[in-house]
């Protein structure tokens, strides 16, 4: 009987990490659900355009940031849950999370960027011009 219980606990143990890591990996690859936090964050009161940020999908279904006031590259960032993302390279550490409407649709993002207000507040789309979505760089 102790080996029975022994053996429920491991099997419990065990399925309950194994869900856990398809959970992370579900959130770490491609999302279809990224539209939602999609356009030009910034300060409303700011009327440098160039200090906003921008955040779109890759053609590869990623979310990518960048900075509108250039000499930055573009952040291909992380799932972490479903509105938090991270990017972290040599240079660069960033979490962005998105405060969302009742329809889910992101309105504000807070970040951890030195020098730039947080929150900032969704002031625009993307343009159109810019197109649907992003390639990856090729290396």
């Amino acid at each position: 009987m102790k080996q029975f219980c022994f053996l429920f606990i491991v099997l419990f143990f065990a399925a309950f990490a194994l869900l856990m890591a398809q959970d992370k990996e579900s959130l770490s690859g491609e999302r279809v659900d990224l539209e939602r936090f999609t356009g030009l964050y910034g300060d409303p009161d700011e009327k440098n355009e160039t200090s906003r940020l921008w955040v779109m999908i890759s053609c590869d279904g990623y979310l990518v940031s960048g900075a509108l006031w250039g000499g930055v590259g573009s952040w291909w960032m992380t799932s972490e849950a479903d509105n938090i993302f991270t990017y972290e390279d040599s240079f660069t550490r960033l979490r962005m999370e998105f405060e969302t409407d009742e329809n889910g649709k992101g309105v504000r993002v807070n970040h951890d960027l030195e020098g730039i207000k947080t929150p900032l507040e969704l002031l625009a789309p993307i343009p159109e011009d810019w197109g649907p979505c992003l390639e990856r760089p090729k290396r």
